[in-house]
This record gives structure tokens, sequence and C-alpha cells, in this order.
């Protein structure tokens, strides 16, 4: 799934997708109760774009999901449960030689 690592990218997904729907962005929480994030390929967790009030550890021992929510303009931590649109992101590489 997609992993954003800078603003000009968050900015680039917002404008490609639909804004009434949520989409699961590849995000986990690395353990329940503590509000620290992974991405789920690997990359560094070095950019967040979440709504003001999130993450606010509203799961408690259940570990959570990130979902971004375009018409809120934000990021928001969810359950792994809820029905999510989702968004794949792929690697483009140059065989040229």
């Amino acid at each position: 799934m997609l992993s954003i690592h800078s603003k000009d990218e968050n900015d680039f997904i917002k404008s490609l997708i639909d804004s009434s729907t949520n989409y699961w962005l590849g995000a986990i929480q690395l353990s329940a109760n503590v509000l620290s994030f992974a991405w789920s390929d690997g990359s560094d967790f070095n950019y967040s774009n979440w709504q003001s009030d999130k993450p606010n550890g509203q799961f408690g021992d259940a570990k959570g999901c990130v979902a971004i929510v375009i018409n809120k303009s934000g990021w928001r931590e969810t359950t792994c449960f809820e029905s999510h649109g989702q968004i794949c992101q792929t690697s483009i590489f140059n065989n040229e030689t």
C-alpha cells in the first residue's frame, strides 16, 4: 500500500482521489497504547499529516491502522477492520542501458 513522505506527495495523492472516500495508507501502529507508526513497505515514517486531534490512542489495547481522510484534509488512525478504498504504489524502473 501507499507510503507518503512529503507534503508534495500528500497533496499529489489528494488531487487524484475521490474526496468523498477514505483510503488506506500503508501505515500501522507499532504496538497498542503507543502512538508510534511505521510504513508497511519498510521505509522511514518521516512525514505525517494527522488531523488536528489525531492520533489519539482511541483504540486502547488494539493496534490501529491509518487512513487518509480527504474531506478533512488529514490522516486518522482507525481500526484495521473498517472498509476503505485502497491505493497501490509501485516503483518505476528504467531498464535502459
